[in-house]
């Protein structure tokens, strides 16, 4: 009885340690294909050519406000 739950044990610890051994990613050797570079940095110039105007408008909208706040300011005083 007691081998037995040794066994078991043993077993189960190796099989444990045999999972937390290939559970890292970093070593996992993974690597993008030429295609899906491509296709990544594609991706992010299209992202950043849509952002560009819609921060800068952001930006115009956000000094505008600015600007009436101010100017109520100087009304008010």
């Amino acid at each position: 009885m007691i081998k037995m739950i040794r066994f078991i044990l043993i077993a189960l610890l190796l099989a444990g340690a045999s999972l937390l051994a290939c559970s890292d990613d970093k070593d996992s050797g993974f690597q993008k294909g030429k295609i899906e570079t491509f296709t990544h940095e594609t991706a992010q110039k299209a992202v950043k050519k849509m952002r560009s105007p819609i921060d800068k408008a952001r930006a115009v909208k956000d000094l505008s406000d600015k600007r009436t706040l101010d100017m109520e300011k100087n009304i008010e005083e």
